[in-house]
């Protein structure tokens, strides 16, 4: 009896399509293998580690765990379902009873934890003094109106610009590299995966950076 046949039943389809795609891939790697426990890790940005344990050979149910967020949502996942197919290619024996699967207990990773709550607290404030900076701009728009206008950049420098402003740094051209450099870190800090936030944030934090710097450090040599 296949795999599908099995325990496809307990999968949605699309993660059964993700999972098939990792396993085709050739991303999965197992680490430990007996005829009641599978140690299993997958390539990514965070480590992913899988584990699929039963009380004995005969018994048709087994636990899954995953430390992937799919997983801590409450789904079975795209990774275990790749372990899955990488078992009944390589270790078979391991699911000749088993016809029922069961999600074992979350556990918490309270550092991780704490490094999002303390994202999610950065990310309010910042959200609130950009509401006020939006307020106390619009009550002096009328003394501007009479001001010389900013000097209008490139689309990409604008859009560096105003991502490091919502985010508590105001950057001119005439800002010292290294502020910008003190700024870059600061938000770093927040935004790296292992800090609680994500390698998307960290990846347009660099782009942005990036821009930046070397549109200061051109008007350092004017």
């Amino acid at each position: 009896m296949s795999l599908e046949s099995k325990l496809g039943s307990h999968f949605k389809p699309e993660i059964k399509t993700y999972g098939a795609q990792e396993f085709l891939k050739g991303t999965v790697f197992i680490s430990n293998f007996s005829d009641t426990q599978i140690q299993a890790s997958m390539k990514s940005m965070i480590p992913i580690r899988i584990s699929l344990r039963s009380e004995s050979i005969s018994n048709p149910e087994f636990t899954a765990s995953c430390n992937c967020n799919v997983y801590i949502k409450g789904n079975l996942c795209k990774h275990i379902w790749a372990v899955l197919l990488t078992v009944e290619k390589k270790h078979p024996d391991f699911l000749d009873s088993k016809s029922d699967i069961q999600m074992a207990p979350v556990k918490i990773d309270v550092k991780q934890a704490e490094n999002k709550t303390k994202q999610n607290e950065f990310k309010k404030n910042q959200y609130e003094k950009q509401k006020l900076r939006i307020k106390d701009q619009k009550k002096e728009q009328k003394r501007k109106e009479n001001e010389i206008p900013r000097e209008k950049y490139p689309d990409d420098i604008e859009s560096a610009l105003q991502f490091f402003s919502v985010n508590g740094f105001e950057i001119e051209k005439s800002t010292d590299p290294e502020i910008l450099n003190k700024a870059k870190k600061s938000l770093y800090r927040v935004f790296h995966p292992d800090k609680g936030g994500s390698h998307d944030e960290a990846v347009i934090l660099n782009e942005h950076y990036d821009v930046l710097i070397q549109f200061l450090n051109e008007q350092n040599k004017k």
